[in-house]
């Protein structure tokens, strides 16, 4: 094993990012990390590398490992050419090395000082270097961004043949479901692993979400039953039930919690259910076909999913699932599309 986060916590202010997590990466893993905005897919990595303080738990790093990151905010040298800070970063003895990937990645005039750039070409050059690294584990952050079909697809194949361990953070859901073997899902502080791809993933994610709705249902009508009894004449009740009633509120929190985290549960199930739809649907046509479930009620809004109602009650605020479609034209013709989903709840 390369990396375990033993039950580690790590928390801002009063907001658990990570919350007793643990989980391991193995020297072939190729991880695909999920999860909505703000749930902590970026404070994960820097925990693994051990630039965010824990509050618990502990992580182990194989003695002696190399890993490369990507960050997604690069900060170089502005007064430095862009040959030298390629040099010095990758620490590599061939320079032609360095040269080529930075040809790949389209960066010419190396001569040149890195205020030159432009913010998407200093993030092609924070890759270049961090591809040329030697190392055991390799973390990219977004690498597709300010990337055009291209170089997208070249690096597609690229991190198919990587033989090391990989962590992948990436909205661009058909190059996640092209590389990785494993999925990660960040949901409310906890972390899933699963052994799948990523449209693998979508189907267990789903029976997932099932499942705890269906525990939240019996949760519920057990409450119901024991509010009634609750609001009895106090007469009426018997003098050794005051453990009862102690049971009766301890059951009232926990299904007020699982209430609380049943409304994003469900909003990842739409998510999950719209990002099947797109994922599996696109073809040869444009044409976009959403599941036919009775769960969802959703409005096409130039790209945009919204969410309005689940299983028939209006949710609140502002819940919006928005999609990216483009076509990829592979060198022998064939046609595909790549997916970049997100999802914005107000």
């Amino acid at each position: 094993m390369l990396v375990t986060l033993n039950e580690v916590t790590v928390s801002y202010t009063d907001k658990k990012i990570l919350d007793n997590v643990s989980f391991s990466i193995n020297d072939n893993d190729k991880i695909g990390i999920v999860g909505i905005n703000g749930t902590g897919k970026s404070t994960l990595l820097k925990t693994i590398l051990g630039e965010v303080d824990i509050q618990s738990g502990e992580i182990f790093r194989k003695s002696g490992i190399k890993i490369a990151y990507l960050p997604q905010q690069p900060k170089f040298d502005e007064n430095a050419s862009i040959i030298d800070t390629a040099l010095k970063e990758s620490k590599v003895d061939n320079e032609y090395e360095i040269k080529a990937m930075l040809s790949k990645l389209g960066i010419d005039n190396l001569d040149s000082k890195i205020s030159t750039l432009s913010g998407g070409e200093k993030r092609r050059l924070a890759l270049a270097i961090t591809l040329v690294k030697q190392c055991d584990l390799l973390i990219l952050d977004e690498p597709t961004n300010h990337l055009d079909i291209w170089m997208i697809n070249w690096l597609e194949k690229y991190l198919t043949k990587w033989s090391k361990a990989l962590l992948l953070v990436t909205h661009d859901r058909y190059f996640l479901e092209r590389i990785t073997n494993k999925t990660l899902d960040i949901e409310l502080g906890n972390v899933y692993l699963y052994d799948v791809n990523y449209s693998n993933y979508l189907n267990l994610k789903v029976e997932r979400a099932e499942y705890q709705q269906a525990n939240y249902r019996k949760l519920k009508a057990i409450l119901k039953k024991e509010a009634a009894w609750a609001a009895l004449n106090p007469q009426a009740r018997s003098t050794k039930s005051t453990e009862r009633l102690k049971r009766y509120y301890e059951l009232e929190d926990k299904t007020n919690k699982l209430k609380n985290n049943m409304y994003m549960k469900n909003i990842f199930k739409m998510m999950l259910l719209l990002t099947m739809a797109l994922f599996m649907s696109c073809g040869d046509d444009d044409e976009v076909k959403l599941p036919d479930t009775k769960d969802v009620n959703y409005a096409n809004i130039a790209g945009t999913w919204r969410l309005s109602e689940w299983n028939g009650e209006k949710i609140d605020g502002d819940t919006r699932y928005y999609y990216i479609k483009f076509d990829r034209k592979e060198k022998d013709g064939k046609r595909s599309y790549t997916i970049y989903t997100n999802l914005n709840s107000a």
